[in-house]
């Protein structure tokens, strides 16, 4: 009865330890889509959404307090998209790879590139350079194609279900668009 309880513990201590390193794992890699400048990206096509439908249901006129309703779910949905281009990024890196984009994007360097890489210096490009003869580099364009592919069909999912979702519960409270 001993052994089987203590064996038990030790399992459930190795699972939770699994699970600690997983969770840490994903918040490395939203770290590192903070750091890179993905999910600014994701905020900007948020807001640009509204834009459309705001023009969509203009004639409508739907007040200015189910607009701000609407807009409340910002952060929801960019956490929502975040997580799931995470699970592109865990499943071609590993922990090692993150820290170093992570390192490397947290840098003057890797600032600039998100910011305007067509301003980077001579010195910029030289450790953008061997940013890129690195493994972690190596693995990023290995699996380039791959993980383009997984981010588009990612966003594509996650536009069109936020979109529709969106007008959906605009038609649901009355309101009807103008195409």
């Amino acid at each position: 009865m001993k052994i089987k309880s203590l064996l038990l513990t030790v399992f459930s201590l190795f699972c939770f330890s699994m699970i600690g390193q997983e969770l840490s794992r994903q918040e490395s890699i939203i770290k590192y889509l903070t750091i890179n400048g993905t999910q600014a990206q994701y905020e900007s096509a948020y807001d640009q959404m509204f834009d459309v439908l705001e023009q969509q249901f203009k004639d409508a006129k739907v007040p200015t307090e189910v607009w701000s309703e609407l807009k409340s779910k910002k952060t929801m949905a960019i956490n929502q998209v975040v997580s799931m281009l995470a699970s592109a990024y865990r499943d071609n890196f590993d922990k090692a790879d993150i820290n170093t984009l992570i390192d490397f994007y947290s840098s003057g360097t890797g600032q600039q590139i998100v910011q305007d890489p067509t301003k980077l210096t001579k010195e910029q490009n030289k450790e953008l350079a061997n940013f890129h003869e690195s493994v972690t580099g190596q693995k990023m364009f290995e699996v380039r194609s791959k993980l383009e592919k997984d981010i588009a069909q990612i966003s594509e999912y996650w536009s069109r279900d936020l979109y529709k979702g969106t007008v959906d519960g605009l038609i649901a409270k009355g309101y009807q668009p103008v195409y």
